[in-house]
């Protein structure tokens, strides 16, 4: 799948995506997926380094 597919993907299932997305706000604060760091390691190394930001 290319970018542009992706993208595509995107937005011909927004609403989709949208309607089953969890808001995290709705996630009780001790909710294991909240409390996993993981998901901040994850955002350094994708998001962060991609960007130059770190």
């Amino acid at each position: 799948m290319t970018v542009d597919e992706f993208k595509a993907f995107l937005e011909e299932n927004r609403e989709t995506l949208i309607n089953n997305a969890i808001d995290i706000s709705d996630l009780s604060e001790d909710d294991e997926w909240i409390q996993d760091d993981i998901w901040d390691e994850i955002y350094e190394q994708e998001v962060l380094s991609v960007n130059g930001t770190k």
